[in-house]
């Protein structure tokens, strides 16, 4: 699993497809950022108000983040359809929500993830990052078992990562260069070094699973 190899992988990946995925890159700002930030505004009476509240959380926000949940998979999805060199369209994301009980597994896998998390995280921090690593590829792995329960698909991702979780780190590190480009250049870049990143993520499943 080099990881210069999975980089070249994902950039090949995405040869002819980078007008989907910048496409893809700025619907997830819009529906990620400006979206509930515009939202924020308006419920706490404009922006002078909404700068002085520290972190302002309303119950749109948090609906809001739930109703996304399957969304974020479906981006999962979408690069995975783009490594394997299989007909990846934006337009399938949204076909998750008609399916409502593909919608409400997903959600639930989520609310799970994230309170598994939590309860090691209340531990200490680092058994909390741990298992965030162990739980990375979950929705990867629903993709290919749609049959699997939320915490089938959690242990089968803690199987995949068992004995790769530093490789994880390392592979992740790599991208550092590309992050702090985002950073100078004040998000601009992102519409490159996210399709990047994710088709990267893609593949480096893929290569787990074939290991």
């Amino acid at each position: 699993m080099g990881i210069m190899k999975m980089k070249h992988r994902s950039l090949d990946a995405l040869k002819g497809n980078w007008g989907k995925a910048i496409l893809l890159t700025v619907l997830i700002s819009i529906l990620t950022m400006i979206i509930p930030t515009a939202m924020d505004i308006q419920n706490s009476g404009g922006v002078k108000p909404w700068l002085d509240e520290v972190a302002p959380v309303t119950l749109f926000s948090f609906v809001y983040e739930i109703v996304l949940m399957p969304f974020y998979a479906g981006i999962v999805w979408f690069y995975i359809s783009l490594v394997r060199k299989e007909k990846a369209q934006i337009r399938n994301i949204f076909k998750i929500y008609p399916d409502g009980r593909l919608t409400l597994k997903l959600i639930w896998t989520y609310i799970v993830m994230i309170f598994f998390i939590s309860l090691w995280t209340l531990l200490l921090i680092v058994p909390g990052i741990i298992k965030s690593i162990s739980y990375s590829q979950t929705l990867y792995v629903l993709r290919d078992h749609p049959e699997y329960s939320a915490t089938q698909a959690i242990t089968e991702s803690r199987r995949l990562m068992d004995g790769y979780k530093w490789k994880f780190v390392l592979f992740h590190l790599s991208f550092i260069g590309w992050f702090l480009l985002t950073a100078v250049t004040f998000g601009l870049a992102w519409f490159f070094v996210g399709p990047y990143f994710s088709a990267a993520q893609a593949v480096f499943y893929e290569e787990l699973k074939d290991q």
